[in-house]
Formats: C-alpha cells, sequence, structure tokens
C-alpha cells in the first residue's frame, strides 16, 4: 500500500491551513529526481508538525502535506 501523500483534517472554527511538508525522507519514485545534495533534504523543514501543533485546538481545517 503506497504511503497518502496529505493528511486533512476538517475543524468547525474558520481558520484554514495548508501547511508545507516537513519531511525527512522522500517517497518512492521522487529521489531519483532530484540532485544528490537534495536527496539528503539539507533544507529540511525539520519542526513543522511541531510549529502548527496550535490549530487543532482552534478549531483550524487543516491540510498537511507529508
Amino acid at each position: 500500500m503506497e504511503r497518502p501523500i496529505y493528511g486533512f483534517n476538517e475543524g468547525d472554527g474558520p481558520l484554514q491551513l495548508n501547511v508545507l511538508p516537513g519531511r525527512t525522507e522522500m517517497p518512492d519514485g521522487i529521489c531519483g529526481w532530484l540532485m544528490v545534495t537534495a536527496q539528503r533534504t539539507p533544507d529540511t523543514d525539520w519542526y513543522i508538525p511541531q510549529l502548527y501543533d496550535f490549530a487543532g485546538g482552534l478549531g483550524a481545517t487543516a491540510m498537511a502535506w507529508f
């Protein structure tokens, strides 16, 4: 089974977020398109999940890319 590319959480408030990926590995099929330096994910946004962790408490609708 393939891993999903995004997650969706429908909230009940007016705030909507589209969160950039905070992944630390590349999905199969994408890694071969990248230069070797990009394959090592040196510029990954490591703390994206923690940065947007507050959204659920506000009733936000959020879509997060993996």
